[in-house]
């Protein structure tokens, strides 16, 4: 073997390995710097609640990116998901808001919420504020609820009507 093929020979072994390493990597079971295994359970859901008839209807986003129809707090179907990347957004977006905000209740029969629940660390945050209204106070939460809002496919934000409002 000459010196020629025995460096072609080498860089098809170094691009062949190089190839194969980038390719067989499983990038479903690559987790977000934002999941670990203290916070895999949390659901960050959001919705609208109608107090004088008991109503709570919503959407539910797990860790792992799936969005599910909730009717109350029962999870009705899987309706969309979101990449991993959204999903840390949207999580660190919400966790920083309800740090700086820890109560956010506006009494109204017809109200909309964000909610972080933790079921393993027993927390849940909750935001309430009517639509009807843009107070200073919500300004944040209503940019986060529509962001979640939009995240889902048009044809089951069957709260897009709340969402022209704000």
């Amino acid at each position: 073997m000459n010196f020629i093929s025995l460096i072609l020979f080498i860089i098809y072994l170094s691009t062949s390995l190089l190839l194969n390493s980038c390719t067989s990597v499983d990038k479903t079971k690559v987790k977000s710097k934002c999941i670990n295994k203290e916070n895999q359970d949390v659901e960050l859901r959001w919705g609208y609640r109608i107090k004088s008839k008991n109503e709570y209807f919503g959407y539910t986003l797990k860790t792992n990116g799936k969005i599910f129809l909730q009717d109350k707090f029962k999870l009705i179907r899987p309706i969309s998901d979101i990449n991993q990347v959204k999903y840390c957004k949207l999580y660190n977006d919400i966790m920083s808001e309800f740090n700086r905000t820890q109560v956010l209740n506006v009494p109204a029969d017809t109200t909309v919420y964000i909610e972080y629940v933790h079921p393993s660390r027993n927390i849940r945050l909750k935001a309430y504020w009517n639509p009807n209204f843009k107070a200073i106070g919500s300004k944040v939460f209503r940019e986060l609820w529509n962001r979640f809002d939009q995240a889902l496919p048009n044809d089951n934000s069957n709260l897009h009507s709340l969402r022209i409002r704000f």
